[in-house]
């Protein structure tokens, strides 16, 4: 994740010509605890008539949709998601785990995922 949210960079262009050659790679990429991967789309709606790709669109949207290991998020949804990870407090041997945020957070630790509620404490 970007240290600047302001210079955050996508994956690709819906026009671009790699666009499912690129999503077949993120949707079939091994689940690696601990290392989060993101497929980060841009372009602008009025693209779609101007360039006449609205199939294009739509033929990947049917193809990365309804993955169960999928986030769909917004950029202020995974900006403010990150910020709350960062907000995770643990004691001086990492046996112990502090959530003070509003949202359930995922992480890992010694290759195991963890899933931790809003205001939980919990033993690693």
């Amino acid at each position: 994740m970007p240290q600047n949210w302001l210079l955050l960079d996508p994956t690709c262009h819906h026009d671009d010509e790699k666009l499912f050659e690129l999503a077949d790679k993120f949707i079939n990429a091994k689940d690696d605890y601990g290392y989060p991967m993101m497929f980060y789309l841009w372009g602008h709606a009025y693209e779609f008539e101007a360039n006449n790709n609205w199939e294009r669109i739509e033929e990947f949207a049917e193809k990365i949709s309804g993955k169960e290991d999928v986030w769909y998020a917004t950029n202020i949804e995974i900006c403010e998601y990150t910020e709350d990870f960062k907000r995770l407090r643990t004691n001086v041997d990492f046996t112990k785990v502090y959530n003070p945020a509003a949202r359930t957070i995922w992480f890992t630790y010694r290759d195991k995922p963890y899933k931790i509620e809003p205001g939980e404490e919990m033993s690693i």
